[in-house]
């Protein structure tokens, strides 16, 4: 899965740090980020919540419909 940011913190990013990129970014309390998700069929994916060693933490289903 591939993602593009558009903002941290409630500031854009600027076009160089919005590139679409591997959807993987790790983040600490309080650091919000705004991401752009595209899938090009209907699909459904999970989104992961993982600590710093790997462990699984939380994940919810994330359903994409055409």
């Amino acid at each position: 899965m591939r993602w593009a940011p558009l903002a941290k913190d409630a500031c854009d990013l600027p076009p160089w740090q919005a590139a679409a990129r591997r959807a993987e970014q790790p983040v600490s309390i309080g650091e919000p980020y705004d991401v752009r998700v595209q899938s090009a069929d209907s699909a459904t994916t999970t989104l992961e919540l993982r600590t710093q060693g790997g462990r699984l933490v939380a994940g919810q289903a994330i359903r994409f419909v055409r």
